[in-house]
């Protein structure tokens, strides 16, 4: 008979996913006979004593925070735990296809990506407004969810997902042995320069994820992680064929290098772009 895994009341079931700093399962709430997702967060290895304490107090304020957070656009985080030295989230499981995956078959028609941007903007706006930064908007992390995954006004539903809970202010995007820790590809020019999260960075983020949804890939690539950073920093991205040039505004100003000169909210990008 094959033991059950547990984490406090969860059975968990099979892996669903594995980022950088963390690992998702599927699994079974023993009280309650509903299906939740859990992730198991990874303090790295190489932190003193004190940092690793500061990482997981920080970890779990804004893990309480957004528990707190009841919002169409945001995924519901039921619970914070810890079991043998696991910190772990529980949260609603959902089912759907994520922005990622829809982006792998092409761009997106300018209608289909102003309701996506309209509602990862409102949930970023929530989030923000509690004063958590996301710190890792991207196409991987924004779930699209079928017909019945509670629609807004006959669009579909769209949900932010995996916050960077894990990641403290000060951590660098480059480990000691040269690796990305996180996605250069949606990181503000800011955040390469190690200065603190804020809301812009997140608005950036949203930038770069409204020029992919337009242009089918990001605005900065290249054949390493140093020339993507290169880029992001001291480069501007190439014009998206067939834009308005109010919409080309819209885009332009959201990555802007200064963050400063970018929208004030991500609602306010999401009514540009509409007004464009």
């Amino acid at each position: 008979m094959k033991t059950e895994t547990r984490l406090g009341n969860y059975v968990l079931l099979r892996a669903a996913g594995r980022g950088a700093m963390s690992a998702v399962y599927e699994a079974e709430d023993a009280r309650l006979g509903r299906t939740v997702a859990v992730k198991i967060l990874s303090v790295p290895p190489h932190l003193l004593p004190e940092q690793r304490k500061a990482m997981v107090e920080r970890m779990k304020r804004e893990a309480q925070a957004l528990a707190s957070l009841s919002h169409p656009n945001v995924v519901t985080i039921y619970t914070v735990g810890e079991q043998d030295g696991l910190h772990y989230l529980v949260m609603e499981f959902l089912h759907g296809e994520t922005l990622r995956e829809r982006l792998d078959r092409g761009a997106l028609p300018p209608a289909e990506a102003a309701q996506i941007l309209r509602q990862v903007a409102g949930g970023l706006d929530a989030v923000h407004g509690i004063g958590v930064v996301h710190r890792d908007v991207k196409p991987s992390n924004v779930m699209l969810l079928p017909p019945g995954g509670r629609p807004q006004s006959g669009a579909q539903a769209v949900k932010l997902m995996d916050f960077g809970v894990a990641r403290m202010p000060t951590d660098t995007t480059v480990t000691d042995n040269g690796s990305m820790v996180g996605s250069p590809a949606y990181m503000a020019p800011e955040l390469l320069r190690a200065e603190k999260p804020t809301p812009a960075a997140d608005i950036w983020a949203l930038g770069v994820l409204l020029y992919e949804m337009l242009d089918g890939k990001p605005p900065f690539s290249g054949e390493s992680i140093p020339s993507v950073l290169y880029r992001i920093v001291h480069e501007e991205p190439a014009p998206i064929q067939g834009l308005t040039p109010a919409v080309a505004g819209v885009v332009g100003r959201a990555l802007a290098k200064d963050p400063a000169r970018r929208y004030p909210t991500a609602r306010a990008l999401a009514d540009a772009f509409d007004a464009a």
